[in-house]
């Protein structure tokens, strides 16, 4: 629905941006013939690590070691042996900390791995969450399925604003028992990381008192961090058909990116572009035909831009790389990670219009 599907783009931290990486970013110097040019990359050394793209560093002591990582746009994954920490970055949500941080709770919930999510609290029960320019966190409860067993986790959500319009989410998860004792761990890590709007290092943590995981009681279920007031019938009138006939649209959305993002053959990537244009120009049409409230006119008309300039932004980019044309190719890729952010923005005024109308969207 509206809201999954918004949470499916935010785990990647902005679902279309697959094909960054398919083709490369701009570099300096002049191609070689065929347009062969290889995309920047992240300088892992030892117990460091720089990444060339989003312009963050980090390094950290003998007590941590590098994992592989999975899902899209995980730049690094650490762990010592109790703690696993992750590092996400994506131009996504124009760099708004606190929409990044939102879109990754609501992920979570949505998440059927994760059951009984719920909001982390400090010894005098008020929610461990906080925030200040350019950075959003919080910490959740929750219950862990995989492999058939149950574990009961904490998870630390920390969303930064990076350069470009670019965020980067650091996600921790730990055992709920080991939270407290781990809480340090990850304070002084994440004293070694350095974003490239500052040059210099971040600081630690607020000072709040962990939250007091041994016991299930210490959080209750929380409401989604999307508004919910409830607007007057009148003004609802048509948005559950208009929520009902949009949300097809915007999980195709979502499913064509993610089949983008699961291919790694170039030649395969771009044999599917010219399919999934043409979709994307079918589903602009059948947005702006259909019946739209008053409520929503706004919304629609921003989606069908979404739609559309999606359809011509894959053209393009299949034109310039079938030219050989690098930079083509940039301008392309920058067009269609502005379209993803407009998209999110959508499918977050979609959710609030529904959830404020008692429509549901999941």
């Amino acid at each position: 629905m509206f809201r999954r599907s918004v949470l499916l783009l935010v785990v990647a931290l902005g679902g279309l941006l697959v094909w960054t990486p398919v083709w490369g970013a701009a570099q300096e110097g002049t191609p070689p013939a065929g347009g062969l040019v290889l995309g920047p990359s992240a300088t892992p050394s030892g117990n460091s690590y720089s990444d060339a793209v989003y312009g963050f560093t980090l390094t950290w002591d003998r007590s941590w070691h590098r994992v592989a990582s999975s899902g899209k746009n995980v730049r690094l994954t650490l762990t010592n042996g109790t703690s696993r920490i992750s590092f996400t970055a994506a131009t996504a949500f124009r760099g708004d900390p606190s929409t990044c941080l939102a879109a990754a709770v609501s992920a979570l919930k949505s998440d059927p791995a994760y059951k009984g999510v719920r909001q982390g609290k400090d010894p005098q029960g008020k929610p461990l969450a906080g925030t200040r320019e350019n950075r959003a966190w919080t910490v959740y409860l929750a219950r862990h399925v995989a492999a058939g067993r149950t574990t009961a986790v904490a998870l630390y959500l920390d969303c930064r604003t990076l350069r470009g319009g670019a965020v980067l989410l650091i996600a921790d998860e730990v055992p709920q028992g080991a939270f407290n004792a781990q809480a340090a761990a990850l304070q002084a890590l994440l004293k070694r990381l350095t974003l490239p709007r500052a040059g210099t290092p971040v600081s630690a943590l607020p000072t709040v008192a962990p939250p007091a995981v041994a016991s299930p009681a210490v959080a209750s279920p929380v409401a989604s961090p999307i508004a919910s007031a409830v607007a007057s019938p009148a003004a609802c009138a048509g948005v559950a058909a208009w929520v009902a006939a949009t949300t097809p649209r915007v999980e195709r959305t979502v499913t064509i990116a993610n089949d983008l993002a699961g291919i790694s053959s170039t030649t395969e990537f771009a044999s599917k572009l010219p399919g999934y244009a043409a979709e994307f120009k079918s589903l602009a049409a059948a947005q702006r035909s259909g019946a739209v409230p008053a409520a929503a006119k706004a919304i629609n008309a921003q989606l069908v831009d979404v739609f559309t300039r999606y359809a011509n932004g894959l053209t393009s980019l299949l034109n310039a790389a079938n030219a050989g044309d690098q930079a083509g190719v940039n301008q392309a890729v920058a067009a269609l990670q502005q379209t993803d952010t407009e998209f999110q923005q959508a499918v977050t005024a979609g959710t609030r219009l529904a959830a404020s109308c008692g429509v549901p969207t999941s």
